[in-house]
């Protein structure tokens, strides 16, 4: 997303009476009232910068999902990149509830090394040793 799109994107929500607060990248941009770091890079690939100043870089394909809320087609990240996102911090049940979820509807596997709550040596679901459903 660019600068104009930001800027559009609030204009468009402020004009509808939606109040708005940013937060994130962008919410520190704000702060400073110029663009700190890119949010894309040259291939598309979108950039995020981490808690410990590390940069993580979403994939420009895994940014090519689709999905609905309320019945309105939105962009998305793809399942697998959603799983992907699930790495790195420690996870709580709603995060193992996404998990289980976009492996049973999208056959996504879960991130390397994950194992299934109740579930003993990373059993998948479906397996004899798998956390009930």
């Amino acid at each position: 997303m660019t600068e104009s799109d930001v800027v559009g994107l609030l204009d468009e929500l402020e004009s509808a009476g939606v109040r708005v607060w940013i937060d994130g990248g962008w919410g520190v941009d704000a702060l400073f009232g110029e663009q700190l770091r890119p949010a894309f890079d040259e291939q598309g690939n979108g950039i995020y910068q981490m808690d410990d100043g590390d940069t993580w870089t979403y994939p420009a394909d895994g940014l090519a999902g689709s999905g609905s809320i309320g019945g309105r087609p939105v962009c998305c990240l793809t399942p697998e990149l959603q799983m992907r996102v699930h790495t790195g911090y420690e996870l709580r049940e709603k995060d193992h509830e996404e998990i289980r979820a976009l492996n049973e509807r999208f056959g996504v596997p879960p991130p390397a090394g994950y194992e299934w709550p109740g579930a003993h040596g990373g059993a998948t679901p479906g397996s004899p040793d798998a956390a009930p459903s």
